[in-house]
């Protein structure tokens, strides 16, 4: 069985539970003393069905990779090059927000649908899209919250204090000599130690939940958090929480911060030879996202 007839099937199944979770939260709760009270029980019964129908979205399509418990040990999840998430810690690698303090930058509800709806390229994580709708993806980030009683003990917002704002406008555009500045910027905070001084991605290296770390190798132009100028921003200037890479957010500056983007992305724009783009084809990136490196023997 190929690959897009799984995503097929789970798409069918994806639709009766989103029909079901629909119906669910069409119900509602009817008040039964006065105003305040009624809004109260409306509020917890319409969270209910939320999580109700992300819980059986979730069953349905994430948790073959994620498993039952959203401890990342599925079934399906076996030889895969990354290990899928495991969202009892509370522990996440793409997020907006960034702090000194590791326990207080939970991602926003944003981040995690950002991640369910654009997947994680060079990763198993398929976007999802065109497989959910915006409020089916709402749904099963409510779901995946309960995981983890980080949610419970941190108000949103505090969470979205933490928000790192993404300027939306360069300050300058792409040049030699913001290339040139940021392979300075690169290799005075030693990146070429992770990622290699041509972006090659080849560090050994082990995150929180004991499992090898697969840097993307920035000379395919394909990056886990997205590949605009503003995802390489946010990833730079908050790190990825449970990995090495640090948040950058306090210590270099917004203008920095840029010119290490376009040196990155620099690095993709070499030109290879028909025997390299060849290769890259064949055992770096699948079309689909999936990757074709097989994990080392540990």
């Amino acid at each position: 069985m190929d690959r897009w007839t799984v995503v097929t099937g789970l798409a069918m199944a994806i639709g009766l539970v989103v029909g079901t979770g629909n119906d669910l939260a069409a119900q509602g709760v009817a008040p039964s003393v006065g105003p305040a009270a009624a809004q109260v029980r409306s509020a917890q019964g319409d969270r209910f069905a939320v999580v109700t129908m992300g819980r059986g979205i979730y069953n349905a399509a994430c948790a073959t990779c994620h498993g039952i418990h959203g401890d990342g040990r599925g079934p399906g999840a076996r030889g895969f090059a990354q290990r899928p998430a495991d969202f009892t810690r509370g522990v996440y690698k793409l997020r907006s927000t960034s702090s000194e303090t590791p326990s207080a930058d939970l991602p926003t509800d944003a981040d995690l649908e950002r991640t369910i709806r654009e997947g994680m390229p060079s990763t198993e994580m398929i976007p999802f899209r065109n497989l959910l709708t915006p409020a089916s993806i709402r749904a099963v980030v409510q779901y995946i919250k309960t995981f983890s009683k980080r949610f419970e003990e941190t108000d949103p917002p505090a969470i979205e204090a933490k928000v790192v704002t993404l300027p939306q406008v360069r300050p300058f555009p792409p040049s030699a000599e913001s290339v040139a500045a940021g392979r300075e910027v690169y290799t005075a905070r030693s990146c070429a130690d992770c990622h290699g001084e041509r972006g090659e991605g080849n560090a050994d290296e082990v995150d929180t939940w004991g499992f090898r770390v697969r840097l993307v190798a920035f000379q395919n132009g394909v990056f886990k958090s997205g590949t605009s100028d503003q995802d390489l921003f946010r990833t730079i200037a908050t790190g990825a929480r449970g990995t090495n890479m640090e948040a950058y957010h306090g210590q270099l500056t917004e203008q920095e911060v840029w010119q290490v983007v376009d040196f990155i992305r620099s690095l993709a724009e070499r030109p290879t030879s028909l025997l390299g783009r060849l290769s890259r084809y064949l055992f770096v990136v699948e079309p689909s996202g999936m990757t074709y490196r097989r994990p080392a023997r540990r």
